[in-house]
């Protein structure tokens, strides 16, 4: 298996994690995404999984939309930070998990693009 799929399948190992870990924690409680219903932790994981499986395709667009991907859950992550530091809450460790692991898919998905490069013939 490519090593750019390992990163990634790393990375999306992280996101589903950090769904299932406190979002953000007021007064010592935290709480997760899972509170107010399953829509966006869902879509976050489903995310995750996509960049994973476009990963696995061998052509260039794949791993493209995969970069955009990562970036769309770097996003929500870091949206969800400062609408808690605005509201004097504090972002918890599955929010950063989440951010840590569209970082990793980032990582991975440039790597496959990289590699894609440098692998294809030049005429």
């Amino acid at each position: 298996m490519k090593s750019n799929v390992l990163i990634t399948a790393a990375g999306a190992i992280l996101v589903t994690i950090g769904t299932f870990l406190p979002w953000v924690e007021v007064l010592g409680i935290g709480a997760s995404g899972w509170v107010n219903g399953a829509a966006l932790p869902m879509f976050i994981i489903v995310l995750g999984l996509l960049c994973l499986g476009l990963n696995f395709i061998a052509k260039k667009w794949g791993k493209i939309v995969s970069i955009i991907l990562s970036l769309l859950i770097l996003l929500v992550g870091f949206a969800f930070v400062a609408s808690f530091s605005e509201s004097g809450e504090s972002a918890a460790s599955g929010l950063w998990i989440i951010i840590a692991g569209g970082l990793v898919i980032l990582v991975g998905s440039i790597a496959g693009l990289i590699a894609k490069k440098e692998s294809s013939p030049t005429a």
